[in-house]
């Protein structure tokens, strides 16, 4: 009996110990919950104080590159989606973005895409990514991506049209260009694959030999593109064209192409050579970039001399016997303007100014020379500088005088924006409203003498108010020291 008491007491010690065992585990978790909760909250709430102070800084100089560089940052690792598609959005409205920028973006977008709007969003903004600067790889993906919706209605063509855009803008990049043309050889000929197939094993309809031989010839067209482009791989593409199409690949006018651009890329060779044994030397790449530019500026030049002399190009183009050397030329001013394009992509060239003002200056003076649809062009080039360099009084000034050169009606506009962009020094805000005085001056005493009194009287009074602006800020900027200053009041 007193046995069996000490074992119901011993049970019951031993139930008491596991209950407080169990209760002390209990507690133990729920204050391990509640330190994570309140850990959670801590977390939550740095970020947001985190989030408004950068936010502020935003508010208050909307040109704070690497702020919205910390932005996106902070928002992505916190998962706040889309506070991190809005600082994106509002960053690519403010500067150009980089390749890795536009390739994490649409990354995450790609993430959640779910309906056809998600899809045409995703494009829109691919087709803004491949502007900013020369990439080809977006440009792949953004083939990739397209080539992702070829089921849909005209998806195919649509391939094709984005195609076609990658090989005319980055498809002339000497030594990575050839895998564009590769990626759209490689649709064209999967697309030939499938028809053959579908034929095989019956006697073809007309439909399909129709079907079959324009994809060969589109196939064809594109050999004979690639082969006529200077490019790295360009052999091999050779080699390529002779399984495809042997006697294609011994006409001797596809031959002679051929040499002439292996030829050429030889003689590019060094440049290139350059460039690269120059990669971890921002100024020695620059440096290489500019040796290679004169030298290609230096081969239009003296093509051009040989073509027109002093005489108009215009009479020159409908030369019949001049036909296939003006083509030369134009490949050559393409393969130019592509170099400029690689040397600003590159690093930290984006913020040179001088390379900025000398890409311009060349597509300026080609115009001039041969006068086309490049203004447009020209004046977006000046657009895209400003953006990367928006400290540079002389790009706004130059963008302004393109603008106002094509009697564009956002000359003053451009002026406005200038005088918000955090210019370098007082003088540059000085030698800025030189030039829009100037150009309101120009502007508005344009046609000043038919004008009745009393518009004559308005105009002035604007430019008298202008003139205030202008020497009010000057005044406060401590410029009324320098002599430059005082030409305002004999302006």
């Amino acid at each position: 009996m007193e046995n069996s008491d000490k074992e119901s007491k011993n049970k019951t010690e031993d139930i008491d110990l596991e209950d407080r065992e169990n209760n002390s585990t209990d507690e133990s978790s729920g204050d391990e919950e509640q330190d994570e909760m309140e850990t959670e909250q801590k977390n939550e709430e740095s970020f947001e104080s985190k989030l408004a102070q950068l936010e502020e800084i935003i508010n208050q100089n909307k040109f704070q590159y690497q702020t919205y560089i910390d932005i996106i940052n902070l928002t992505k690792e916190h998962g706040e989606f889309n506070k991190l598609r809005e600082y994106r959005e509002k960053m690519s409205q403010v500067f150009p973005l980089t390749e890795t920028l536009w390739l994490e973006w649409l990354k995450d977008e790609q993430k959640f895409m779910e309906s056809d709007q998600d899809r045409q969003n995703i494009d829109h903004i691919f087709q803004r990514a491949v502007k900013d600067y020369l990439s080809v790889e977006l440009w792949l993906e953004y083939i990739q991506f397209s080539i992702g919706g070829m089921g849909e209605e005209k998806g195919i063509e649509n391939v094709r049209n984005i195609c076609e855009k990658a090989i005319s803008f980055a498809g002339l990049h000497v030594t990575r260009g050839y895998s564009l043309w590769e990626v759209y050889r490689e649709f064209e000929t999967a697309l030939l694959a499938g028809y053959q197939q579908a034929s095989a094993g019956s006697i073809q309809t007309p439909e399909q030999t129709k079907q079959i031989n324009d994809q060969i010839s589109r196939i064809t067209r594109i050999f004979k593109l690639q082969l006529g482009t200077c490019l790295d791989n360009i052999e091999s593409t050779y080699q390529e064209l002779k399984q495809f199409d042997e006697a294609l690949a011994n006409d001797s006018l596809v031959k002679n192409v051929f040499d002439f651009n292996l030829r050429k890329y030889h003689e590019l060779e060094p440049y290139e050579t350059a460039l690269s044994e120059a990669a971890s030397d921002v100024n020695k790449k620059l440096e290489a970039y500019n040796s290679y530019l004169d030298f290609e500026k230096k081969q239009i030049k003296e093509m051009q001399m040989k073509l027109f002399g002093n005489k108009n190009v215009k009479i020159i183009n409908s030369v019949n016997d001049k036909e296939k050397d003006i083509e030369l030329l134009k490949k050559s001013q393409n393969r130019a303007k592509c170099l400029f394009e690689r040397a600003i992509a590159d690093e930290s060239n984006c913020l040179s100014v001088e390379l900025w003002l000398k890409y311009s200056f060349y597509l300026i003076e080609e115009e001039n020379q041969e006068p086309s649809e490049k203004k447009e062009f020209i004046s977006e080039v000046f657009k895209r500088a400003v953006r990367n360099c928006p400290w540079s009084a002389k790009l706004w000034i130059n963008y302004a005088l393109e603008c106002e050169k094509n009697t564009s009606n956002q000359v003053k506009e451009i002026y406005g924006e200038a005088m918000q962009a955090g210019l370098q020094s007082s003088d540059d805000y000085l030698e800025l409203w030189h030039a829009y005085l100037g150009y309101l001056r120009r502007h508005l005493l344009s046609n000043y003498e038919n004008e009745t009194d009393e518009y004559k009287e308005k105009i002035a009074e604007e430019i008298r108010e202008t003139f205030q602006k202008a020497i009010n800020q000057l005044f406060d900027c401590n410029l009324f020291k320098n002599i430059n200053f005082f030409k305002l009041f004999f302006f």
